[in-house]
């Protein structure tokens, strides 16, 4: 099964998302208040757009952010495979690899 299209909305508590290492997603992700955790595979290609007002966030180290766009390394709004979309208010947000 390849999903091409996500759309998640949890009104309050957890949301966990583990991303798949290639393919095209788009991903539209909400969670007005809680945390959200994103499993992502090294070689993913990921664009991650976050508004996060007061959630806190916490990314690996090679993850770029500008404003409210993130980049796994060697990734672009030109290349991107993975393009998520992420509402995050309050609570908190969390970025992780796949070992």
């Amino acid at each position: 099964l390849q999903v091409r299209q996500l759309t998640s909305e949890v009104a309050l508590g957890s949301l966990t998302v583990t991303l798949p290492a290639a393919g095209d997603l788009r991903a539209d992700l909400r969670n007005p208040i809680g945390f959200t955790t994103l499993y992502v595979p090294r070689q993913a290609r990921l664009e991650l757009r976050i508004d996060r007002a007061l959630a806190t966030l916490s990314l690996p180290p090679d993850i770029a952010c500008a404003e409210q766009v993130c980049y796994t390394p060697g990734t672009t709004a030109a290349n991107a495979d993975l393009r998520l979309n992420l509402e995050q208010p309050m609570g908190g947000v969390r970025v992780e690899y796949l070992p």
